[in-house]
């Protein structure tokens, strides 16, 4: 609820389904609890937050994650993104409200009009996959916002999931399409609005 924090931050923060666990969860504990179906990781990775440790060791988030499954990383003192304040923007899968998720994508990009720069495109299939689709990202960045149906190609190009009792492969791989193509778009409207 504080003013200040970026739009995008405040619907993953918001997708805790119970706003007694929102006001009781910080961003260092999911960071250090990290779970799987998190919505926040994903946008700290589309917004390129780093991660500094105790000791000044400084990680990105995708570095963070890769040294954690290792073992213990030591006490988080600050996660910061240098660039949260540009267009960013996140949704989630679930079957119901308070089911486990099984789908999140996030998108951010520096610009969106008149081409798009630096397009970065997080899923993640609540699984214990979360990746940058860097072959999307590269397909998209440097040309005018292409129509949905293109960016819905790139994405699911780039993504395969892990099926479960939820969603299957190929569902998560339309899905994170059809969301990427979807929060493109709007972030491209809400700029030009603005």
């Amino acid at each position: 609820d504080a003013p200040g924090v970026p739009l995008a931050l405040r619907d993953a923060l918001g997708a805790t389904a119970s706003r007694t666990l929102r006001c009781m969860i910080t961003i260092g504990g999911e960071l250090g609890h990290c779970p799987a179906d998190s919505v926040l990781i994903p946008v700290l990775a589309a917004l390129d937050a780093r991660v500094r440790l105790a000791g000044g060791r400084s990680l990105g988030i995708e570095e963070y994650r890769a040294a954690r499954a290792q073992g213990p990383v030591g006490l988080i003192v600050e996660v910061a993104a240098s660039d949260a304040d540009r267009p960013c923007a996140v949704v989630s899968h679930a079957r119901t409200s308070r089911g486990r998720r099984s789908l999140v994508v996030a998108v951010a990009a520096s610009r969106l009009e008149p081409k798009i720069v630096r397009p970065h495109i997080v899923a993640s299939d609540c699984r214990g996959q979360m990746l940058r689709l860097a072959d999307a990202e590269e397909a998209l960045g440097g040309s005018p916002l292409p129509a949905k149906d293109r960016i819905e190609k790139a994405v699911r190009a780039a993504f395969w999931p892990t099926s479960d009792v939820q969603a299957s492969t190929e569902y998560k791989r339309y899905l994170a399409g059809v969301y990427a193509a979807d929060l493109l778009h709007g972030l491209a409207r809400r700029q030009a609005s603005s």
